[in-house]
């Protein structure tokens, strides 16, 4: 498959049904079915320009294989991240267990007062 308008475009809207899938057996709505819809089409995209990029001769069945891939793994990603959110909904980074970004900076700061 080139890499052409047609293909981002068959790319986006395979993604977009992918998404759609998810978003109808995923029973958290996290991002609800718009939200899924787009994150499948992004997913997709990417993994075709990433197997567009790496591979020459791929075939259809190969190229729809790394399509379903990307948008499968950024559904997966974006769910995994939110997940990991707080109930203000920012994204906690471990940096040691039991610390996180947010700890690491005011105690940064409080430190930098007190000098």
């Amino acid at each position: 498959m080139d890499f052409t308008i047609g293909s981002i475009i068959y790319w986006a809207i395979v993604g977009g049904l992918i998404g759609w899938i998810v978003a109808a057996f995923a029973r958290d709505g996290r991002f609800g079915l718009v939200g899924d819809i787009i994150i499948g089409a992004i997913g997709a995209i990417i993994g075709g320009m990433i197997i567009n990029s790496l591979l020459t001769n791929v075939g259809a069945i190969g190229a729809n294989l790394a399509i379903t891939i990307g948008a499968l793994f950024a559904l997966l990603l974006l769910r995994l991240i939110a997940t990991r959110s707080d109930a203000t909904g920012a994204p906690q980074i471990d940096i040691a267990p039991g610390a996180t970004v947010a700890a690491s900076l005011s105690d940064a700061a409080s430190s930098a007062a007190d000098a």
